[in-house]
């Protein structure tokens, strides 16, 4: 199935949270998500594309583990978080769309089409439908770039997506940085920084902090 309207407006913008927690701890489907082997490639089709081959079975070492997207956004308190794993996904995504309250995940798996810098996203649940303009059954083509692509955080990649498959013409671009580990060090604000970005209990809670308004960060801690 082709990506929607809707889902080419929400990748289109996203954004850093003041302060999220994004938790699967305890959820059956994430469970059953990390003990998962590998999805086994068969012939892919979506309209006229026909694709006979993967280039990565299992998957991309690259992007292996937990990454944030990161960038500009109209939707109100949107967060996306990002894990992979061997050659699946899920993406955790809550925010304001159309200004209506919306919070879910979507599941699926990915291949490489023609080389290792291009994969192919196939969603094969989305809970609830239609959740930012996603369903269950869309699929979409992106080139990845990895390897630090974004300026200060050389734990990055940079996907440039087709949602309509047209790979010669326009794209779109989206950029994750990794989540590492939490450590006081990283949960405490710093000086001339906007936002810290870390991993609080290994899975995907994400841990987001940076002074609100009218306070200061001196010596780790937001002050008045």
């Amino acid at each position: 199935m082709r990506t929607s309207v809707a889902f080419k407006i929400m990748f289109i913008t996203a954004a850093y949270c003041v302060f999220c927690a994004c938790s699967t701890k305890g959820t059956d489907w994430y469970e059953d998500f990390l003990n998962q082997e590998p999805w086994e490639f068969s012939a892919f089709r979506d309209g006229s594309v026909e694709i006979t081959e993967n280039e990565c079975p299992n998957g991309l070492e690259d992007i292996e583990g937990s990454w944030s997207f990161v960038g500009e956004t109209k939707a109100a308190n949107f967060e996306d978080v990002i894990r992979f794993h061997n050659n699946r996904f899920v993406e955790l995504l809550k925010g304001f769309d159309l200004g209506l309250y919306k919070d879910g995940y979507l599941k699926g798996h990915y291949f490489c089409w023609e080389n290792k810098n291009r994969i192919v996203f196939v969603i094969e649940e989305a809970n609830p439908e239609d959740l930012f303009g996603n369903k269950s059954g869309d699929s979409f083509p992106c080139d990845i770039l990895t390897g630090g692509m974004i300026s200060n955080a050389p734990k990055s990649f940079l996907l440039m997506c087709y949602p309509d498959w047209d790979t010669g013409g326009s794209w779109m671009d989206f950029q994750y940085v990794k989540v590492e580990p939490c450590t006081p060090a990283s949960k405490a604000c710093l000086p001339g920084e906007n936002v810290i970005i870390c991993n609080d209990n290994g899975n995907m809670w994400l841990h987001q902090r940076f002074c609100p308004d009218k306070q200061k960060c001196e010596k780790g801690e937001c002050v008045y």
